[in-house]
């Protein structure tokens, strides 16, 4: 029988968001028989790909709802946060249902009487008391994230939709219109992963010989830009770094060098213009450039504005890179390394 690969998580994305959107109303029962109306603040609380996806949604969630988005380290949280508001909704994330800091958050919610907490979490079996949103991804057994994060972005948006028509923020058929878009988006994944493949294959040269690499992004699209530097680190394992549009141009690209590859995340709004100048600038200074774009070209692979709406269709070219690029690097992921790290640092329980 064949190992379970990395590849074979990425091409099941489309079927398991497809069902989790089926499946909502079951999903998502704790949160909307119990969700408060009246209470505008919500505080997620979660790190590495769970926080990236937060981030991905975060301005979306707070434009369809009409509330406000805190969002904090656990670990941060647990041992130096002494003024928050406990009469927020609170949202603690773990796919897994192990992280020992996201875990450690729980406990400090409830020894201070704090009513509206909701785990969202793809294990079914922990903290049988809690109100739970199910990510319902199953297991990942590589180590590497994807299904579960794209199943996550899509629970967050679909308690969003749940939340807003709810609240009567939304009309029935502007929910029923926006549910309709994340079935037609999900079914375009697997094309999406075919193409990127070819994306890869077609430009992989600049990526072998690039020794550091480098996403930029705006808006929600940061979110996607951080969960892509996790993947690469993760699997690549060279120097990676993700920033804000704006954030680069404010003494990280002081580091520019023709040994660089830049990804631009290229996503439609008032920052696009600056993104392409800023682009054009460091090719200029040799550095090799690719985009995730709503323009045409080899170095570019092109979404649709729909496309960048959707926030987990940017991150399929970063997953695919993750695998193709670590074996083309000599590095075999499906050897785990740092074994004994989990039981030393005491991260998962």
């Amino acid at each position: 029988m064949n190992k379970i690969t990395m590849v074979d998580y990425i091409n099941e994305q489309s079927a398991v968001c497809q069902n989790i959107i089926q499946d909502r109303k079951q999903l998502l029962t704790d949160f909307t028989d119990t969700i408060s109306l009246t209470k505008t603040q919500w505080v997620f609380l979660a790190t590495g790909s769970s926080l990236n996806a937060v981030n991905s949604v975060k301005y979306f969630i707070e434009s369809i709802c009409d509330i406000e988005i805190s969002i904090y380290d656990p670990s941060a949280f647990v041992h130096y946060m002494e003024h928050w508001n406990k009469n927020s909704v609170f949202f603690v994330i773990s796919q897994s249902g192990k992280s020992a800091s996201t875990l450690n958050a729980i406990k400090k919610l409830q020894s201070n009487n704090v009513s509206d907490i909701f785990l969202l979490t793809a294990n079914h079996t922990i903290h049988q008391s809690l109100k739970k949103i199910i990510i319902n991804c199953g297991e990942e057994k590589v180590g590497f994230v994807t299904k579960g994060f794209t199943s996550t972005v899509i629970t967050l948006i679909l308690m969003a939709l749940e939340y807003a028509y709810k609240a009567q923020k939304i009309s029935k058929e502007l929910y029923d219109l926006e549910i309709e878009k994340l079935i037609q988006h999900t079914s375009l994944i697997d094309e999406l992963i075919k193409r990127s493949f070819t994306w890869y294959e077609q430009n992989k040269q600049g990526l072998i010989q690039a020794n550091r690499y480098i996403i930029l992004a705006y808006g929600d699209q940061l979110g996607i830009a951080n969960e892509a530097t996790t993947k690469l680190i993760e699997t690549v394992r060279y120097p990676t770094s993700s920033y804000e549009l704006e954030e680069y141009m404010h003494g990280p690209y002081l580091e520019l060098n023709s040994n660089h590859c830049i990804f631009f995340i290229e996503s439609s709004g008032s920052l696009l213009e600056r993104a392409k100048l800023l682009k054009k600038y460091v090719q200029d200074q040799g550095a090799k450039c690719y985009s995730i774009s709503l323009e045409s070209s080899k170095e570019n692979l092109t979404l649709t504005k729909e496309g960048f709406d959707f926030p987990i269709c940017s991150i399929i070219l970063f997953q695919v890179i993750s695998v193709l690029l670590s074996k083309d690097k000599g590095i075999d992921i499906q050897i785990p390394i740092f074994s004994d790290f989990d039981g030393v640092l005491k991260s998962k329980v």
